[in-house]
């Protein structure tokens, strides 16, 4: 009999091929590389020396670091670069210069300059001028009387470096003056403010743009205006607005090629943006081969008007098109502290760092919260009590066992969705709905709910409207519960 014996060593990242520490090197930002990995053995020190796709963001890191780095590094291996103007003292130029040779970042494909002053944006821009940039983002502190400059330097960086991607930031007034070429490759443009003038001409120039992403988007100006066909177009994004439904749909079929669309939009009206089967039937006439629905829809009402029917809302986006053929799932949170409803896919398409989720989330706030979440697996769609700070949830340990709602004018058609989310709930044990605008039919609806409750032990509904009729539901409430 033979016998063969296997000798077991632990393997280390330098005995992996060279071509595999590429691709983990890949996932690692540029000072990790150059201070921890390139330390830890020579034949790391030497993969880290001939590793070509160093990604050098210098906007998070302290100027010694920057001079430490700039010693260890070789410009060529460079294939994207951000400065800012934060990271330096002085100007860019004052500092960057000394440290590297600009010449030698020959294989730099995408620059990004973040918080950066006009003499700054003149000095890089003119000095990578010979480098094969695809990609380029310009985010300008302060302009001043620069906006001529500014305009012939986007404009030449366009044609000279044939860019296939552009981000524009803080240059709004200047996007009716830019002159897109007519040899632009651009097939990524995203900009801050844009009027509907400013769309219709990024959208005719540009033949081969086919992601567009706008931060704020304001289209008033489309009075009177034949709408024109921009078939090139197959993602767009909007990341802040306030259109109406009427005016999303203007702009959105004038664009039929889409396969990606994302909506954030801080609503002044309560209109048809929020209803299932309007945006069914919209997306299958005008944009049929759209792939993939991600929105964020809020709304507050005003304190006088009628609450709308939440769980019409909900049915509204439990169709077959939605669950089974598309999979876009939604939730729905509505605020009673607020008198707010936000209404969005799943995940949440928005994060705590964007302009809209910081007008609408504070921090110091515990918001009694209703979500309904539509999806496969929840038939009944009933809907849960949560606490949020009116975009996101707060942690369950923090979750208060007593909620106390006075005067802030809770309807019938509130007190139902109260009861509903009580149905489940665990936790609380004291309702506080003293001096609201419950009636009969809220005082009904209520006790409908509170019915399943297993944890309620105290229900205050004084100075309210129901009467005797209401006082009657909540009796037989407390004589069938065995809690209250």
């Amino acid at each position: 009999m033979i016998s063969t014996t296997y000798q077991h060593r632990d393997m280390s990242l330098s005995d992996l091929p060279v071509e595999i520490v590429y691709r983990i090197l890949d996932h690692l930002n540029t000072d990790s590389i150059l201070i921890s990995v390139r330390r830890v053995c020579k034949k790391l020190y030497s993969i880290t020396d001939t590793y070509n796709r160093y990604e050098l963001d210098l906007s998070s890191i302290p100027q010694a670091a920057i001079k430490l780095i700039a010693s260890n590094i070789r410009s060529e291996n460079v294939i994207r670069l951000v400065l800012s103007g934060k990271s330096f003292e002085g100007s860019i130029f004052g500092l960057f210069s000394p440290l590297f040779d600009i010449h030698d970042f020959y294989q730099l494909r995408s620059l990004d300059l973040n918080s950066i002053t006009c003499f700054d944006l003149d000095y890089v821009l003119k000095a990578f001028t010979s480098c094969p940039l695809s990609s380029l983002s310009i985010d300008v502190h302060y302009r001043g009387s620069w906006d001529d400059t500014i305009k012939v330097l986007v404009e030449s960086s366009i044609v000279q470096n044939k860019l296939r991607k552009l981000i524009l930031k803080n240059v709004d007034d200047l996007m009716k003056q830019i002159s897109w070429p007519n040899n632009c490759n651009l097939t990524y443009l995203s900009l801050g403010k844009c009027t509907y003038s400013v769309y219709q001409i990024i959208l005719g120039n540009l033949r081969y743009l086919k992601t567009l992403v706008i931060r704020n988007c304001i289209i008033r100006d489309h009075n009177q205006t034949i709408p024109t066909s921009y078939s090139q177009l197959i993602s767009l994004t909007i990341s802040y607005c306030d259109l109406s439904m009427s005016d999303l749909e203007f702009l959105l079929a004038q664009t039929p090629s889409l396969t990606y669309l994302k909506l954030c939009c801080r609503q002044r009206l309560f209109d048809s943006a929020f209803n299932g089967f309007s945006w069914e039937q919209f997306i299958k006439i005008n944009i049929s081969s759209l792939a993939k629905f991600e929105f964020f829809f809020s709304y507050a009402f005003e304190n006088n008007s009628t609450m709308f029917n939440i769980d019409y809302l909900v049915d509204s986006f439990r169709t077959s098109f939605w669950l089974n053929e598309k999979r876009w799932f939604i939730i729905c949170d509505y605020f009673i502290q607020r008198k707010a409803i936000n209404l969005y896919t799943t995940p949440m398409c928005i994060s705590r760092s964007e302009d809209l989720s910081k007008s609408l989330s504070k921090s110091s706030a515990t918001l009694v919260t209703i979500r309904w979440t539509v999806s496969p697996i929840d038939v009944s769609c009933l809907p849960i009590l949560i606490w949020t700070d009116g975009m996101f949830g707060i942690n369950e340990t923090e979750m208060l066992t007593k909620i106390e709602l006075p005067s802030i004018r809770i309807d019938d058609n509130e007190a139902k969705y109260f009861g509903d989310a009580m149905k489940t709930n665990k936790k609380i044990a004291q309702v506080v709905l003293r001096d609201n605008k419950i009636g009969v039919v809220g005082s009904k609806n209520l006790a409908a709910g509170l019915r399943y409750n297993t944890t309620l032990r105290t229900l205050s509904l004084v100075e309210n409207e129901i009467g005797d009729e209401g006082a009657q539901y909540t009796a037989d409430l407390l004589q069938n519960s065995t809690v209250l």
